[in-house]
Formats: structure tokens, C-alpha cells, sequence
């Protein structure tokens, strides 16, 4: 059985099913199954695993090349991608010396290209590592088919914007204080507890990005439970976090951060009356200066936050709780959802029945999000 491998430079952020360079892995993939060729591809490069998902879709056989140092085992990817053991081949790279990760990443790259038996490159930069892998193939065996090809658009798409206290809604201003809000954001990531093969399923069948902020804000109303997170906590831990600013006040802390490609939160929240929160687990945060860590208690590690180096993180006025928060057992009285646009306030109301106010009185015009 021939093995085809799916080429692609990196790609934008959040794309969606009517993405050009997703539009095409379906169309490859479809080839792929029309032939009953086998796909040779990856994970942890979301082209890849987007292309895997494709396929698993399919139930097309698989041949996948775990990068050396990857924290995915053979029976994680099995799980995440949704895949049929006894259709799907693993090779494990190894290490001959400590490399760092953009050589793993590239050595994968190679592996790949050196063993598959046909090439569809995709979208591929001009001047690139892939652009360069594939000219190399030359004194390879595979063939590089290019029907599939299109021109490579630049990846410095980002998702940033600040709401112009100019346009704020006036009822903003005179709500109560007395709460805290889990506020959330776009993620190009899978939501915690989630499937990678649901969330790039959901990238391949659909119109908008299926993870912005409002959606995951929506996935929490209907779970009745806001997920807690590993991403940035201590040892693991998992948590949810909360501030306690009022909305008004936390709108100069939503910016967009170029080191993690993301909003560092966006005006989509739950807001939960203090004293309730309270009652249910939430506690406020420990913050400690890096220099002096020995009043930390390490059973307790989940609710402590340095000050920070570069950023005062005090000024988030933070609090957490442990694991996931049930949202079933607050009476609704009690909760305040906060969203950015006045349709999505509108549509929450309508839905959930919970009070909801929106940043901006009025529906989005320039579709900017």
C-alpha cells in the first residue's frame, strides 16, 4: 500500500473548513480513500494532526512518526485521534544526542518526506524549511504530485482588538460590584477535557472558528461546569481562575499577547457573587516575590502566584479554585454572564435564561472577530 504524506508550512491560527489550505487537506484526503493509499504523517504540528483527524474521519490507515522527546505515547494518539488500532502503524524516533525542539521537529520532517511514496504539497512558503525538505527529495523515491497545491498566504493572522471606552454600554457602568469573573478567550487549542480529534473535526466542518470565545463560553452554559486548566499552573495543578475587577476595570488587562499567539482574555465571562464563590471553594489568591518561595505551602500550590517578573500579576486581583467549578448548584440570581456584542447577550438570555449585559450596546458591523 502506498503511503502519501501531506505537506504544509505553518498555517494561520484559527482557521475554519472554508480555509484554503483546509479546504485542500479535505480534497487530498478524499484522494486518499478514493485510492486506498495509507497517509504517513505526525503529531504535535497542528498541520499534521489536523490532516490526521482528516483521515481518522475516513477510517483511512495510518502510518504515524512520533517526533523524539513528543509527550503523546502510541495509546494517547490512539485515543485523541479516534483511530483503529489495528489500521494504524507507529514509528518512534529517538534521540542520538540532545537536540532541541525545532531539530526534532525537522528530523520528523525529514523522516517523513524520506518515506512516503507520494507527495502532495499543500501550501508551502517560498524560502522555507518544507519548500527546501521537498526540493531535497530529489534523490528520494517519492513522486511530488501537485494537484493539490496552492499559494501560501502569510500566518501573521492574529486575533487582537481593545473595546473603546467610547463604545462601552452604558448599563456596564452601573453594575454591581460584588462579583468575579472567569473571563475566557479565543484558544487555537483543544478545549481541556476535549478530544484532539473533536476539535479539529469541528475546524474541518466548519464556517467560523469553532473556538472563540463565545463558544467556549457557551460550551460552559450548557456543561453547567467550567473546565479547570493545567496551562500555567504550578506542578500541574489543575485550576479555574477568577478576578475580581469589575468589567469596566478589567478591559485594560485584555491584550493581545504575540508570545503565546493569544488574547491574554477577551470580554466573554461568568461572573459569580463573591460570598457565593466563596462558599463553593474559591479562595484568593496567594501571591508571593520570586525571590522568597519559603512560605509556600507545596499541598497548596494550586491558589499561589508570584508577582511576576516583567508584570505585576497583582494587579489581576486573581482567585481560584480547585479542579472543575459546577455552575448547577448557583442560583441563577446569582451569576451575571458578560459577552462582548449585544446579539450574543441577547442569544444567552434566550437560551440559558441567565441576566446577561453586553460590552458594547449594539451588534458586531465590521465582523472583526
Amino acid at each position: 500500500m502506498k503511503q502519501v504524506a501531506i505537506l504544509l508550512s505553518r498555517q494561520s491560527l484559527h482557521p475554519t473548513g472554508k480555509t484554503g489550505w483546509v479546504s485542500q487537506v479535505k480534497h487530498a484526503v478524499e484522494y486518499i480513500n478514493r485510492n486506498n493509499y495509507c497517509l504517513i504523517s505526525s503529531v504535535d504540528t497542528p498541520t499534521y494532526e489536523l490532516t490526521l483527524s482528516a483521515c481518522s474521519k475516513l477510517d483511512i490507515p495510518v502510518t504515524i512518526v512520533v517526533p523524539a522527546g513528543s509527550k503523546n505515547t502510541n495509546s494517547s494518539i490512539l485515543h485523541e485521534f479516534a483511530l483503529d488500532e489495528k489500521s494504524t502503524n507507529f514509528i518512534n524516533l529517538h534521540e542520538e544526542s540532545k537536540t532541541d525542539k525545532k531539530q526534532r521537529m525537522q528530523t520528523r520532517d525529514r523522516f517523513i518526506i524520506g518515506h512516503a511514496d507520494i507527495l502532495f504539497p499543500i501550501s508551502i512558503r517560498d524560502n522555507g524549511l518544507m519548500k527546501q525538505l521537498i526540493l531535497d527529495t530529489s534523490q528520494a523515491n517519492a513522486h511530488i504530485d501537485r494537484q493539490f497545491q496552492i499559494p501560501y498566504c502569510s500566518t501573521k493572522q492574529k486575533l487582537s482588538y481593545r473595546i473603546d471606552q467610547r463604545d462601552l454600554n452604558h448599563e456596564m457602568n452601573k453594575l454591581e460590584r460584588g462579583y468575579i469573573y472567569h473571563w475566557t478567550r479565543t484558544t487555537k487549542r483543544k478545549w481541556p477535557g476535549e478530544r484532539q480529534y473533536d476539535f479539529y473535526k469541528a475546524i474541518l466542518e466548519s464556517e467560523s472558528y469553532p473556538r472563540s470565545a463565545f463558544s467556549t463560553l457557551i460550551r460552559m452554559l450548557y456543561q453547567q461546569c467550567i473546565i479547570g486548566s493545567q496551562r500555567h499552573m504550578p506542578k500541574n495543578c489543575r485550576a479555574v481562575s477568577y478576578s475580581s475587577l469589575h468589567p469596566t476595570e478589567a478591559l485594560s488587562l485584555m491584550k493581545w499577547r504575540s508570545r503565546y499567539g493569544e488574547m491574554s482574555f477577551e470580554p466573554y465571562g461568568i461572573g459569580i457573587r463573591k460570598e457565593i464563590a466563596s462558599v463553593l471553594g474559591v479562595v484568593e489568591v496567594s501571591y508571593y516575590d520570586l525571590s522568597d518561595k519559603k512560605y509556600i505551602d507545596n499541598n497548596k500550590l494550586w491558589y499561589y502566584q508570584s508577582n511576576g517578573r516583567t508584570t505585576d500579576w497583582r494587579t489581576e486581583q486573581e482567585y481560584r479554585s480547585k479542579g472543575d467549578f459546577p455552575l448547577h448548584n448557583i442560583n441563577r440570581d446569582d451569576i451575571i454572564i458578560i459577552t462582548r456584542w449585544k446579539h450574543e447577550a441577547d442569544e444567552i438570555q434566550r437560551q440559558f435564561g441567565f441576566r446577561s449585559l453586553s460590552m458594547i450596546d449594539r451588534d458586531n458591523t465590521n465582523q472583526d472577530t
